[in-house]
């Protein structure tokens, strides 16, 4: 058996990135090997060692290509916002609204990685049912189980 243990992403300077993952983006660092961070679910890897793991120069290493981004939620996305004003990072989207009433933003860390900040699904639902929905109308709405919904309200009373 094959179990998924985290991402790794590239990183021309560590310590100026564990300041963005860990003071903006609330990250916890769970080790620290130096040239490797490990955060619940990904890592960050200096990209000078990473080449060396992989046997090219650091220079083909390349980010930014739109083809993944790290995904965050939080429950307040306008404070997140004017506290990310204070980090030199490039805007990539405003805030957009999905489909389903989920406002979210989009950047790029200081390596061209995408990062996007979404409010949290569960904040919207436990908002939606305060309003007066049922869990049934809940589920059409944001497409969770009710299943996962009963047990995000049972989380709620406890």
């Amino acid at each position: 058996m094959v179990k998924f243990a985290g991402g790794l992403i590239c990183v021309k300077d560590i310590q100026r990135s564990r300041r963005l993952y860990e003071e903006l983006l609330g990250q916890t660092m769970l080790e620290n090997f130096g040239e490797n961070i490990v955060y619940m679910g990904f890592s960050l890897q200096e990209k000078r060692c990473w080449a060396s793991f992989l046997d090219v120069a650091p220079v083909d290493i390349k980010a930014g290509c739109y083809d993944h981004e790290l995904y965050f939620e939080t429950e307040d996305l306008y404070g997140f916002i004017e506290k990310m004003k204070a980090y030199d990072v490039k805007l990539y989207q405003p805030i957009q609204v999905s489909n389903w009433g989920q406002r979210m933003i989009r950047f790029f860390d200081y390596d061209d990685h995408m990062i996007e900040v979404g409010e949290s699904m569960d904040y919207l639902m436990l908002n939606y049912i305060k309003q007066g929905h049922s869990v049934e109308e809940t589920h059409e709405k944001y497409q969770f189980s009710i299943d996962y919904i009963n047990n995000l309200l049972k989380r709620q009373i406890s």
